[in-house]
């Protein structure tokens, strides 16, 4: 599968079941639901069509939620690797702050 953008549009391209373009959006997890993740990237996501939000990450409970409640019962993780496991993401945003980036990489 490649990516490409058409219009403004991010889409994963792959083959439809009769050779076709199969114009999917792009999995997408978002990890960390502070100012920046709840403020920029998650109204975003939601507003693209090019975007599927299937999970978002952050160690607060309340946050995780927040999130569920906010985006249409959104699956909430306390941790990456767990997230990864079950959704398998096609794009991973990281909106914790700066310092744990790398941790997560």
């Amino acid at each position: 599968m490649t990516s490409r953008v058409f219009f403004g549009r991010v889409r994963v391209l792959g083959q439809g079941a009769e050779g076709g373009i199969d114009m999917a959006p792009i999995r997408t997890v978002v990890s960390g639901l502070g100012r920046i993740g709840w403020q920029f990237h998650l109204p975003n996501l939601q507003r693209h069509e090019g975007f599927e939000l299937v999970g978002v990450i952050d160690p607060l409970a309340e946050r995780l939620q927040e999130a569920a409640d906010e985006y249409g019962g959104v699956a909430g993780y306390a941790d990456l690797a767990t997230c990864l496991a079950a959704q398998k993401p096609q794009l991973l945003v990281l909106t914790a702050p700066t310092p744990f980036h790398m941790e997560q990489c």
